[in-house]
């Protein structure tokens, strides 16, 4: 499309040069128009047909900011408040049994947590794939709750990504079939989807499916967490 307007372009740069009657100036606009509006519209349902067999996370999945890491349990918190105040190592086992749990329920390896300074940021994955968590959020306990599993639901993503194609086993708690959607979602022009010069980094990054899911993942976990549950990780 931009090859045609950019030609189009030149050849009527010719007709004002040669001083041509303004009449045929204006028709070439218009049939120029019209064919720019052929092109859009072809463009936009070759898109829409590329993206139609893919079963992307819904629009209803980007959930309110205010309830996307979860209601943690009054009592969950209020335990595990405490727990850190008494004893932050204790609390720091709790996060890493945590993980652990995770990691054994789907079959991938498990991953350390480090405890390092992020500059305000609650937590990542480093290059090994390990997480790293702010201390300094310990007194915010759903925050960092949210966060382990969130970062564990992409090592389980990773993982199922990297199954063998032709596999016929499940693995990374994933069967072929949701492993190869995985790896399609992955892709980089779905990554990208919906990307355009109005939408800000942040927006784009959190519209990735693998961002979704890992934030629907620490908060299902942040809803569902009871004190009986919480004791099995103490």
């Amino acid at each position: 499309m931009q090859v045609v307007a950019y030609s189009r372009m030149g050849q009527y740069l010719q007709m004002v040069e040669r001083r041509t009657p303004s009449v045929f100036v204006a028709i070439f606009v218009q049939v120029v128009r019209f064919q720019l509006l052929q092109l859009e519209s072809r463009g936009a349902t070759a898109v829409e047909s590329a993206f139609a067999d893919l079963d992307l996370p819904a629009e209803h999945a980007l959930v309110r900011e205010n309830d996307t890491r979860g209601n943690l349990d009054d009592g969950v918190a209020d335990r595990l408040a405490k727990l850190a105040a008494e004893d932050p190592e204790k609390v720091r086992e709790v996060f890493q049994s945590i993980a652990d749990d995770f990691a054994d329920q789907n079959g991938i390896p498990r991953k350390q947590i480090q405890w390092v300074d992020l500059n305000g940021a609650y937590g990542r994955r480093d290059g090994a794939g390990n997480i790293q968590l702010d201390p300094d959020f310990l007194t915010d306990p759903s925050v960092l709750l949210h966060t382990v599993v969130h970062e564990m639901e992409h090592s389980r993503q990773y993982e199922g990504m990297a199954m063998d194609p032709n596999s016929t086993t499940n693995g990374a708690g994933m069967t072929p079939e949701e492993a190869a959607r995985w790896r399609e979602l992955n892709q980089t022009y779905v990554r990208n989807k919906g990307d355009n010069p109005s939408t800000s980094v942040d927006e784009a990054y959190r519209a990735r499916p693998v961002e979704v899911d890992a934030r629907r993942a620490g908060r299902d976990f942040v809803n569902n967490l009871t004190l009986e549950e919480l004791e099995k990780y103490l």
